[in-house]
């Protein structure tokens, strides 16, 4: 249960960042093609994991790998330089 918190929070975090990455006339469209990006690594994700399934190792490597290389990624990402909220 927690994991599922943790990873929620993690994607609500992104979606607001990746939100405010895009210029205001063109955040409808970017949200959009972020969101169906998802639903097709989510989907092409399931059968990695159906086709690693009975090398576990190999399984737990491929994400490993792919957790890293999102974490880099997003710590990679340009600062937002709007400065505070108030």
């Amino acid at each position: 249960a927690l994991f599922n918190a943790f990873s929620t929070m993690g994607w609500n975090s992104l979606d607001c960042l990746s939100a405010e990455m895009f210029p205001t006339g063109a955040r409808s469209t970017a949200m959009g093609l972020l969101a169906a990006s998802g639903r097709l690594g989510a989907i092409s994700g399931q059968f990695v994991n159906g086709s690693l399934e009975k090398n576990i190792p190999l399984l737990l490597f491929v994400t490993t790998a792919c957790c890293l290389f999102g974490g880099c990624i997003a710590y990679a990402l340009p600062h937002d330089s709007a400065g505070p909220l108030h």
